[in-house]
């Protein structure tokens, strides 16, 4: 089994997070920290990418992690979508 296959069993779903222009930057960093589990550091560099290429992968797990994730940050205005690797 190669890699992406490997990792793909792991975390077969991922949370895609696009840049929106609607909300602050700060608040976005504390609703990728409570409600995907990332630390400051990770979340800020998450916005980062988001905002320079437009989506940035933001959380990865389980079909239903991806989705309670997701959840949480579409009740924030949030703009996400669950993916498939």
């Amino acid at each position: 089994m190669d890699l992406p296959q490997a990792v793909s069993l792991v975390f077969p779903r991922r949370v895609i997070l696009y840049n929106d222009n609607r909300h602050k930057f700060d608040d976005v960093v504390t609703w990728l920290k409570e409600n995907a589990g990332c630390d400051s550091e990770f979340a800020i560099k998450i916005c980062h990418v988001c905002q320079d290429q437009g989506r940035a992968v933001c959380f990865q797990g389980s079909k239903l992690a991806c989705h309670e994730v997701a959840s949480a940050l579409r009740n924030r205005g949030l703009q996400v979508e669950v993916d498939d690797f």
